[in-house]
């Protein structure tokens, strides 16, 4: 499926985006740098998404595993990137 790679992402901002998806949406993340992270969406199902957090690199990538058929990737994409957005202070960005 599709991969993202965040740069440049601090390890307080990854402790952040890890507690905005967990607050926000229910997501349930199975490792602390990496695993899978799991949200389930009423009405539209079930997203799960790889991910590998680098602290030495200071980079992320995430890799959709499974998506609601309705759910464009993109839409996934861009939610990750307002949430980096968020937690960096930063424009938000596309991945």
């Amino acid at each position: 499926m599709s991969t993202n790679t965040v740069t440049d992402l601090s390890a307080e901002e990854w402790a952040g985006l890890k507690a905005i998806s967990k607050t926000q949406h229910n997501t349930v993340y199975d490792g602390e740098n990496s695993g899978t992270a799991t949200t389930d969406t009423p009405g539209l199902g079930k997203t799960v998404v790889g991910y590998s957090y680098d602290p030495g690199k200071k980079t992320a990538e995430f890799t959709i595993k499974e998506k609601p058929e309705s759910v464009p990737a993109e839409v996934i994409w861009f939610a990750l990137g307002a949430t980096v957005a968020h937690v960096s202070g930063a424009a938000a960005r596309t991945y």
